[in-house]
């Protein structure tokens, strides 16, 4: 596993080349970013390390509340950066502190002198520094004068658009999933502890596992999904509805992940459960009676089974 550093303060000495961003889904752009740093690690014996932000107050820069933000958590992240080769991995608080650096005390304080940096990498559109008034144009010229090598990585596109966050979010948003996946190349996953429910599911013979949609998790459209459910060492296919389910939580508008596991049984209330999502199969909907409710539920349990090939 990397090295995670949260505080600034008494860093180990070393000789780095840093990317520097939020990396959310650590999708195939980033990935590239970080390809290219890590060739440049080999031929010049830099420690590869990762520059990227923390929100404990929950605002982003300038202020901005966090809310349905964030690809992935930061235990997913720290995952996928350290399986690209990364060994040093710096998430640091977004405060008043922080974003108050200047883009020049943030670049020959932070990044050269404390973190060792003899390379930092950014993508085209990358900013830093107070309000964002550092970027690739800064960069350059302050590399120009001091021993800090600037990386400029371009754009990287997937059919015909350039990949970004904003773009994953959209795709999750419109129901578009594989597309998500494509982009991340891993499937967009919610996490959460299984909470008890009305247990209509269980009345009407297909029980089921619900988790609170996460605050800070991006949306994805409300519906019925092909999903795999993970609980501990253990992978179950499954059929997934995201939403409020107005046909039966009528005065209740909290949004559920409420999840039906093929072939398992047991209890898993309390459990810490992780739902990856594979394709959209259908939107919400309301129905007029349980009966309607149930017809459905069957339909789609087989359209599903029939998607997981079992």
């Amino acid at each position: 596993m990397p090295n995670v550093i949260r505080n600034l303060d008494g860093v180990e000495k070393a000789d780095r080349a840093i990317a520097l961003g939020a990396f959310d889904g650590v999708h195939i752009g980033h990935r590239e970013l970080i390809k290219t740093l890590l060739w440049e690690c080999d031929k010049k014996a830099l420690r590869p390390s990762v520059f990227t932000f923390s929100y404990p107050e929950g605002l982003g820069f300038n202020r901005r509340p966090i809310e349905h933000d964030f690809l992935m958590t930061e235990e997913e992240k720290i995952g996928a950066l350290a399986q690209l080769g990364v060994e040093d991995i710096f998430i640091i608080a977004v405060n008043d502190e922080f974003t108050h650096l200047r883009p020049f005390e943030f670049l020959d304080r932070v990044i050269r002198k404390d973190l060792g940096g003899k390379i930092l990498a950014i993508g085209e559109d990358g900013r830093f520094g107070y309000k964002g008034e550092g970027d690739v144009q800064f960069l350059l010229e302050y590399s120009k004068g001091q021993p800090l090598q600037a990386m400029i990585m371009g754009d990287v596109y997937w059919q015909e658009e350039k990949v970004s966050s904003t773009r994953i979010r959209e795709a999750l948003w419109a129901g578009n999933i594989e597309d998500a996946t494509a982009m991340m190349t891993r499937p967009f996953c919610l996490t959460g502890t299984v909470i008890s429910g009305q247990k209509l599911g269980t009345t009407l013979g297909f029980p089921t596992a619900n988790i609170r949609y996460p605050k800070t998790s991006t949306l994805v459209r409300r519906g019925v999904y092909q999903t795999r459910v993970r609980v501990g060492d253990q992978s179950y296919p499954a059929v997934t509805s995201v939403g409020v389910a107005p046909s039966v939580h009528r005065d209740l508008r909290e949004l559920l992940v409420e999840s039906y596991l093929y072939d398992f049984s047991g209890n898993l209330y309390g459990e810490t459960m992780s739902v990856e999502f594979l394709s959209f199969v259908r939107d919400e909907l309301d129905f007029g009676t349980v009966a309607e409710l149930k017809d459905k539920i069957d339909e789609d349990l087989r359209t599903v089974r029939a998607l997981h090939a079992i």
